[in-house]
């Protein structure tokens, strides 16, 4: 499915409920992501978000120099509950969107104990009038297998840009 013309808001950063993402990975895919999580590339999934179905998504682990690599031991070994994910709608296909997003940021909250930090600084800087990603909480299985809580984070890219800064500049 490609729903290009909804709006993300209403649907993906909707606060007032936990969405579920249920994402499918084939199975030497998910085994060599997980082998490879600090090289942050892409493996194809099928996303089922609200009963639609979101072929071609990359998924991939997101961290970089930041909460990715503390994850992890000299040995190479995961230290962390969860880490983080960044899906890609067009990586496979460059017209897929999600709800007229190209991506999604699903944050693990791994330093955070109480789960809303990100939520609660994100939503004060916008009732303050600055510019910043919206939020959701999600709820993310892979497999069937369930991940846990973690929170949706818009990305900052061109058409966040457009939408908060109508007279110029890019992302």
């Amino acid at each position: 499915a490609n729903v290009a013309t909804a709006d993300p808001f209403g649907v993906v950063f909707d606060e007032s409920v936990i969405q579920t993402y249920d994402l499918t990975v084939a199975d030497d895919d998910w085994a060599w992501l997980n082998d490879n999580a600090l090289l942050e590339q892409y493996v194809p999934s099928i996303l089922t978000f609200a009963g639609i179905e979101f072929d071609q998504v990359g998924i991939r682990y997101k961290g970089a120099f930041g909460g990715l690599r503390f994850c992890f031991d000299g040995e190479g070994n995961q230290t962390c509950d969860k880490l983080s994910f960044k899906l890609k709608f067009n990586e496979y296909d460059s017209r897929g969107r999600f709800f007229g997003l190209k991506r999604l940021n699903l944050h693990s909250m791994n330093g955070d104990p109480t789960k809303l930090h990100d939520a609660l600084s994100y939503g004060l800087f916008r009732a303050a009038g600055i510019a910043a990603p919206r939020t959701a909480f999600a709820w993310i299985t892979i497999n069937g297998e369930p991940q846990g809580l973690f929170i949706t984070i818009e990305e900052i890219d061109d058409r966040f840009v457009a939408a908060n800064f109508p007279d110029g500049g890019e992302g």
